[in-house]
């Protein structure tokens, strides 16, 4: 159990970091800074899609169907880019409530880990990944509001999300190592007993 939440703990955090970047950038940035970021990546990835297919089809150094797989669906997301900035941010709100249902499904599931350690107050760390569960729902199936607002609301909610995911993997950092250390503390006192 130790070497498993060990190996996953740079995972979280990393995924924690990118969370509270990308509730900045959403909640920072004004709507028409937003789309003209995502006009210029989606001409960034028509460029790159170009590069692809050019590679594919006219230098034809490699028989992989990579560069035109890479091509064409760098083609695809940079017109959409481009073309239709404020749908992309629409589907960004929906991306930012599926984010929001699979950490909550995960925080809920580090609750029972807190309690296979015995922690006696995990059913108070239910509580959060519940709101969260509730309001990545709504986003996924909102009705049609303010673009705007669900924006900065979404980007309130990354950051508020990478900053629970970063205290919550400290937290069970902290009570894994007393858990350790406990266990050591018996281990000893059996041997004691032993030896005497």
């Amino acid at each position: 159990m130790k070497s498993l939440l060990k190996q996953e703990s740079k995972e979280v955090i990393g995924l924690a970091i990118f969370l509270i970047a990308a509730g900045c950038l959403l909640l920072f940035l004004g709507m028409e800074t937003l789309q003209f970021v995502l006009g210029i990546v989606g001409w960034v990835l028509i460029v790159a899609g170009i590069i692809q297919l050019y590679i594919f089809f006219i230098s034809r150094v490699s028989v992989s169907a990579i560069p035109l797989l890479l091509g064409i669906i760098s083609l695809i997301f940079g017109y959409f880019f481009v073309r239709e900035p404020r749908q992309v941010l629409n589907f960004i709100t929906t991306i930012v409530g599926v984010i929001l249902i699979i950490n909550a499904v995960l925080h809920i599931q580090q609750s029972f880990v807190f309690k296979d350690f015995g922690f006696e107050k995990w059913p108070r760390l239910l509580v959060y990944p519940i709101i969260m569960l509730v309001i990545g729902i709504f986003l996924v199936s909102r009705p049609d509001q303010s673009l705007d607002q669900i924006m900065k609301i979404c980007g309130i909610l990354l950051i508020a999300e990478g900053i629970v995911t970063l205290w919550s993997q400290r937290k069970l950092h902290t009570f894994t190592k007393q858990t350790d250390d406990n266990i050591y503390d018996v281990d000893a006192v059996e041997t004691e007993s032993k030896d005497d």
